[in-house]
């Protein structure tokens, strides 16, 4: 009997971590699409009406508040957004507008050199990270790997990997891609995203990709922070080999 209701527990976390990192890959996948170009009048609707001020109540934190002021910007005529965000966005991360000479096109090389130079040492790490897991960038986008929304991209698939090994229940391999996460995050997207949003805040007229920014900087560290919790639940979970 007692195992039984061990067994039961065990079901259970597994199973809301699994719910819990797929919805953190929601997340990341929602970030890259608003970083990755300009937003459609689709796009601009479809995040106006995402619920983030709802999923906000009841809930505290900069990511929270982050997601709520989001939201908030985004009430009025789409079209109207539409072009506004679109002037904000190519401006900014088209390297455009600069601030004291320095453009905020969102590519971590860019703010890894004195120079702000694309296709520096860090393109070639997250190239390495995404041909470790057999990815690669679709065929017909030509950029540098680095691009904070491909990482965000990445992050996401890492999250979903998590996911598919709990659901084998396998627990070794979960564990090793919840700390591929906590390094990836750490190493190249934590490492940036200050300078990143401190630049854009002065480029940008509208509010809602410097709250964008600031969203994603409070998502990455809620990530690096919850997860050495997760991997010692993990790790603490019966060991039984997957598929």
């Amino acid at each position: 009997m007692e195992t039984e209701v061990q067994t039961t527990r065990e079901d259970a976390t597994v199973k809301n971590l699994i719910v819990e990192m797929r919805a953190q890959k929601t997340v990341a996948d929602m970030f890259a699409r608003i970083l990755f170009s300009p937003l459609s009048k689709d796009d601009v609707e479809s995040l106006a009406h995402a619920g983030f001020s709802e999923a906000a109540k009841g809930n505290e934190g900069s990511l929270y508040d982050a997601l709520r002021r989001m939201g908030d910007s985004l009430q009025g005529d789409a079209e109207e957004l539409r072009l506004t965000l679109n002037i904000d966005y190519t401006a900014t991360f088209y390297g455009i507008s600069q601030y004291e000479g320095k453009v905020a096109t969102p590519y971590e090389s860019v703010f890894s050199s004195e120079e702000g130079l694309l296709y520096g040492k860090p393109r070639k790490e997250v190239f390495e990270e995404l041909k470790s897991e057999t990815l690669r960038l679709r065929d017909g986008i030509d950029l540098p790997e680095d691009h904070l929304s491909f990482e965000l991209l990445f992050l996401g698939t890492l999250c979903e990997r998590a996911a598919i090994a709990l659901e084998k229940k396998d627990c070794s391999t979960a564990i090793a891609y919840l700390e591929k996460q906590q390094r990836f995050v750490t190493e190249h997207i934590l490492n940036w995203i200050d300078d990143l949003a401190s630049l854009a805040e002065s480029l940008l007229k509208h509010p809602f990709y410097n709250e964008t920014l600031t969203a994603i900087k409070a998502f990455a560290v809620g990530c690096v922070e919850q997860l050495p919790a997760v991997i010692s639940i993990v790790r603490n979970l019966d060991p039984i080999e997957g598929d």
